[in-house]
């Protein structure tokens, strides 16, 4: 025979409570008033304490779901979060308590943001400059100007730097262990990469010995991408110092291309930065510690540019590629 169990037991009547409280009030004690109506001491303790501190005896609400005391400071929350998108927990805790008065846990207050789908995560960084007045009207003129651009004309350049001692970023291990890696610390080589990024492939790549400046620039142009022109494009790139060389332009110009440089601090404005993301995430994957290698790693990583992908690229950066 099997015998079910109920998880909450039946709450006694309210007849009853008013009893045991009315034998305490003409002085019964705990023991004697629990032995004549057959309930646990600590239940006429209980009922006993809750009058004196309430005046009330009367059955509590169980189960349900209890409504949090941030309810009415949701938007304010909200509010801080605008503007300090990287607040902690303590610091909320700390501020709900001293400017609104509201003492609450750890836990309630993560479980409220949760709800509200504000998830701790990884921020994306932007530069502060983005916020000028003269910044963000020439990034908004840019942008402005982003579909009348042929995506067939655009050749996007710039550069980043590698080393050989490059490694990859995650790895495997037992759970609660570090994942050690080992790089050279001592002795190592550092080049820059430079290439142009097209609607349907990475062209022109060349790696320098060095940091780039306007007279490798100016040569890097004229041996490798003067080539892979044809007239009509149009060249951009960013604002470093080493892209306005005046000979550059006027190189271009003699081959029947234009030269335009990206608005400051707008590199989400250049598709090639993610390309370079890509190119660098396949130098690390090959570990290459001697500069052969790490030419042949950049070479390879190259060729798997494919039309697909670097049409995506245009279209992440919002650049037209119908």
């Amino acid at each position: 025979m099997k015998v079910q169990f109920s998880f909450w037991m039946k709450a006694y009547s309210q007849d009853l409570r008013e009893r045991i409280i009315k034998a305490r009030q003409d002085g019964a004690g705990a023991g004697e008033t629990a032995k004549r109506y057959g309930v646990c001491k600590r239940t006429v303790e209980r009922y006993w304490k809750r009058v004196n501190e309430t005046g009330q005896c009367a059955e509590l609400r169980r189960g349900g779901r209890r409504v949090s005391r941030l309810k009415p400071y949701l938007e304010t929350l909200r509010g801080w979060i605008e503007v300090q998108n990287d607040l902690t927990l303590a610091e909320m805790l700390v501020r709900l308590r001293g400017e609104l008065g509201v003492c609450i846990k750890r836990q309630a207050l993560w479980h409220q943001l949760n709800r509200l789908g504000l998830t701790r995560i990884k921020k994306t960084l932007h530069a502060a400059e983005q916020d000028r007045a003269d910044v963000k009207e020439a990034r908004q003129r840019w942008r402005e100007s982003q579909p009348s651009l042929p995506a067939e004309k655009l050749v996007f350049i710039d550069e980043t730097g590698l080393n050989t001692k490059m490694t990859r970023l995650r790895g495997r291990c037992a759970r609660g262990r570090r994942c050690v890696g080992r790089i050279p610390h001592g002795h190592y080589k550092t080049c820059t990469a430079i290439a142009a990024l097209r609607h349907d492939r990475l062209c022109a790549p060349f790696v320098i010995d060095g940091a780039m400046n306007g007279e490798m620039f100016l040569a890097y142009v004229e041996k490798q991408l003067l080539p892979e022109l044809a007239p009509g494009d149009i060249v951009i790139c960013d604002n470093l110092s080493a892209h306005k060389n005046p000979a550059v332009k006027k190189l271009l110009e003699k081959h029947g291309c234009q030269l335009r440089h990206l608005p400051a601090y707008s590199p989400d404005l250049n598709p090639i930065e993610q390309a370079f993301s890509k190119l660098k995430s396949d130098v690390r994957g090959s570990c290459a510690r001697q500069y052969e290698p790490l030419i042949h790693a950049v070479a390879c990583s190259v060729r798997s540019f494919t039309p697909k992908l670097c049409k995506n690229l245009f279209a992440h950066a919002n650049y037209a590629t119908n």
